[in-house]
């Protein structure tokens, strides 16, 4: 079995089929005036951060990490020769209770898995943002954030907006000059954002900087150091350098 394949599309749809499945009165849209989402889970035990709505189980179908960890449990309960992705997406199924369920401890570690890697970057778009205005002297009314779950941020690919201007914000890891061009390495970073009509600006930021830099003229030129981490060669300078 190539481990690439237990992050195929077809698990996580299956992922997303048994989460239906168990959680039937938990699907649903929010429609209130400072949030309106995509449908998926809400209402349930297992709030995205405290006081959401939104739950944690809309991301359990695409997180690699949790992905790893289910696929340790199967290890724990086959040998060397039933090691195929047909059985994999057999047990699985067979499993669904023990890895979905409310209640269980392999459950439980899934959903938290899932839940601290989301916090990792939930927390940075917190901190950026407390930047920026403390930067530019902004408050939180000329600033728009979207509510986890919004078409905005998950088909558009905005974060915030500024001025009707659209952000996107990524775990910068490293950024040179290299022959008259930016190389960025960062995390989640791909071009798929150049056909976001809407986005305008792209943010790297980490502890100690802030780079926004305009969404064009860039491409992806190689593969970080590490798991999602890519390198991004920007034609043109940032517009904005905070240092910290």
């Amino acid at each position: 079995m190539n481990p690439s394949q237990i992050y195929s599309k077809e698990i996580s749809i299956l992922i997303n089929n048994i989460l239906r499945e168990l959680y039937p009165n938990n699907i649903g849209s929010i429609n209130e005036p400072l949030c309106k989402t995509r449908e998926g889970f809400i209402d349930d035990d297992f709030p995205a951060e405290e006081g959401d709505r939104w739950s944690i189980l809309n991301y359990m179908y695409s997180n690699n990490a949790m992905r790893n960890k289910m696929f340790d449990y199967f290890l724990e309960d086959f040998t060397e020769v039933d090691k195929s992705v047909e059985n994999f997406i057999k047990w699985i199924s067979n499993n669904k209770e023990k890895l979905f369920g409310k209640k269980g401890i392999e459950a439980e570690k899934l959903r938290d898995i899932v839940w601290k890697t989301n916090q990792k970057g939930w927390a940075l778009e917190k901190k950026t943002l407390e930047k920026i205005k403390n930067e530019t002297g902004l408050t939180d009314d000329d600033i728009l954030v979207f509510c986890k779950g919004s078409p905005q941020d998950e088909k558009g690919g905005i974060d915030f907006v500024i001025k009707n201007k659209g952000f996107q914000i990524k775990p910068l890891i490293s950024a040179t000059m290299k022959d008259g061009k930016w190389e960025v390495v960062a995390k989640g970073m791909n071009e798929t954002y150049l056909d976001k009509p809407k986005l305008n600006w792209i943010v790297y930021s980490n502890d100690d900087q802030v780079l926004v830099f305009k969404n064009s003229d860039y491409r992806v030129i190689g593969e970080g150091p590490k798991h999602k981490e890519v390198m991004i060669q920007h034609d043109k300078s940032p517009v904005r350098i905070l240092i910290f």
